[in-house]
């Protein structure tokens, strides 16, 4: 398997299209083009689209060329493409970044708005109000959240339960009755109640993945305050959920991965701590892995391969700033960090 299989980057997909009339159900056709690849083992390209933002239910084996021209789709709907590679020996690439085609002519695109209001005094549980979206000239006839911690509501009205403190991305996507989709986002930070708890688990993984029970979620946001933790400097970053059959368990099959010389942080009180760590890719494992705790080495210049697809690595340090840091310098082309457990020893003021 060559290494762009391990980690490749589909180029930014051009896409040109033509509408041509036609009778009204199948009125439309797209011409699709893309960047191609120089690898020596690529063996072809898939175009999967659907109608729904990330629901591909279409896929077409277009070999190894880089356009196609893909008709008998319905008038006055919209379509959600993607690309994939994929080698001589079957391994296939993640998803291309997801491009939106319409055919609006004849339908106005409706109008997503999202309230959300906090319940009976809970920071984690949340009601979220859909009523003020609209559609000018129809009905909507669904509504569609994602409450960026790996779970899905429907319905106008919803009531949702965080799993813990952190920065989640609550998605609501209206759909009108010509099948035309809008999206509003709504960034939703739920606290500490007081002090961050002396035992503190979290995953690196995307917001829509599942969460694995005992998780907080870490999908790449900046640092809040009122989550306590998150990115001081974060660069070319992708959290990825690979699915991949190897992984013992759901914090092992996602990650981030990230430049070297990003910065994470959390505030904890002053004192001893216990950190366990995971890096690694169960799908790509590549590259050396370097991290520094407090500024001391937890893992140096370990490599990641097909017999060591996570390192899982032990640390005591002191933190006497009220921030606990991870840095990762030294490590070759990405960081691909799994998750973070850390354990209070004892606390003291300085």
């Amino acid at each position: 398997m060559s290494a762009f299989f391990r980690e490749i980057i589909i180029p930014l997909l051009i896409f040109l299209f033509l509408l041509i009339p036609s009778p009204p159900l199948f009125a439309a056709q797209v011409k699709l083009a893309w960047d191609p690849n120089s690898e020596t083992n690529l063996a072809g390209y898939r175009l999967y689209y659907g109608t729904a933002p990330g629901i591909y239910d279409q896929a077409i084996d277009v070999g190894n060329q880089t356009d196609y021209l893909l008709t008998e789709l319905e008038a006055e709907r919209s379509y959600f493409f993607a690309v994939t590679a994929y080698n001589t020996a079957g391994h296939e690439s993640d998803y291309s970044r997801e491009v939106r085609w319409a055919d609006t002519a004849g339908n106005q695109a409706p109008a997503a708005i999202i309230a959300a209001v906090t319940h009976n005094g809970q920071p984690s549980l949340l009601s979220f109000d859909a009523g003020d979206s609209t559609d000018p000239d129809g009905l909507l006839i669904d509504y569609i959240w994602r409450f960026g911690d790996g779970t899905e509501g429907r319905g106008v009205y919803v009531e949702h339960e965080f799993p813990g403190p952190g920065s989640y991305l609550v998605t609501l996507t209206v759909i009108d009755d010509q099948g035309t989709p809008a999206q509003d986002h709504l960034n939703i930070t739920v606290p500490f109640e007081s002090a961050p708890p002396a035992e503190f688990a979290l995953n690196f993984q995307p917001a829509l993945a599942p969460v694995p029970a005992g998780f907080a979620v870490d999908s790449g946001q900046l640092y809040n305050a009122a989550a306590g933790f998150g990115w001081r400097q974060i660069y070319s970053f992708k959290a990825e959920d690979r699915d991949n059959e190897l992984s013992p368990g759901q914090e092992y099959d996602t990650l981030i991965y990230l430049d070297p010389q990003s910065v994470w942080e959390m505030a904890v009180p002053n004192g001893r701590y216990y950190l366990t760590v995971c890096m690694g890719d169960p799908t790509y494992p590549l590259g050396r892995q370097n991290l520094q705790v407090e500024g001391y080495p937890a893992v140096t210049d370990e490599a990641l391969s097909d017999e060591s697809r996570w390192l899982v690595r032990y640390s005591t340090v002191d933190v006497l700033d009220g921030r606990l840091t991870l840095s990762f310098e030294g490590t070759s082309r990405f960081v691909r960090l799994s998750w973070l457990k850390i354990r209070q020893l004892n606390s003291y003021l300085f």
